[in-house]
């Protein structure tokens, strides 16, 4: 081994910092360490490798070791008036202060928010259903009745296409939808208009005797 060169732990006690210490003062000052011949991962330094990084370091703390530096002072000094309106504002605030401990202003009470009544939950009911109201009937259902005196069932008009809320609820109208169907279907149709007892009835005028 090169007495003239020591490992960077040695160098590192010997210089009385860690060995991370020592690499990077090592690059700052710009100090190669050599390569040990013994193991290729291990670097040895000189004394004047150390004497560089001792003196960069030593330097380095002396700087951070220094006080720092006073602020300048004012070059113009406060003047008597200056301090005088200064007594006087605080001897004003102080005066102001004792009397408003003297008197203290009365506590405003807030009212209170009346309390909020309680909403009872609404119930939603289904409304009726109210056909129309004009005419002889109210519902499809009376009018079927009705025409069951004419002899059709009323199982049959109820199941009509295109009869509820397009045929009117009228006497009349209810016929002539009842012919219209009677006419155009088929000859099997197991029903047949007639007349009621109502002499005042309309079938009497649009059905045959």
């Amino acid at each position: 081994m090169d007495e003239t060169r020591i490992s960077t732990r040695e160098a590192a006690l010997q210089l009385g910092m860690d060995a991370n210490t020592l690499r990077k003062y090592a690059r700052i000052v710009g100090v190669e360490p050599a390569i040990a011949p013994y193991d290729r991962k291990s670097h040895t330094y000189s004394a004047d490798d150390l004497r560089i990084v001792r003196e960069r370091y030593a330097d380095d703390t002396q700087k951070r070791r220094q006080a720092p530096r006073p602020f300048p002072a004012s070059s113009v000094a406060p003047s008597a008036d200056a301090y005088a309106d200064l007594q006087r504002t605080i001897s004003e605030l102080a005066a102001r202060l004792a009397r408003l401990e003297g008197n203290p202003a009365p506590a405003v009470r807030v009212p209170l928010p009346a309390p909020t009544p309680a909403v009872a939950p609404l119930s939603v009911r289904p409304t009726p259903l109210v056909r129309r109201v004009s005419g002889d009937w109210r519902t499809y259902t009376d009018a079927a009745r009705w025409l069951q005196d004419h002899g059709v069932s009323m199982n049959t008009a109820r199941a009509w296409l295109n009869w509820r809320d397009v045929v009117p609820l009228e006497r009349s109208a209810m016929l002539r939808d009842a012919l219209a169907r009677r006419d155009a279907g088929d000859f099997r149709v197991p029903w047949r208009l007639s007349w009621c007892d109502d002499p005042l009835c309309p079938c009497r005028d649009l059905l045959p005797a």
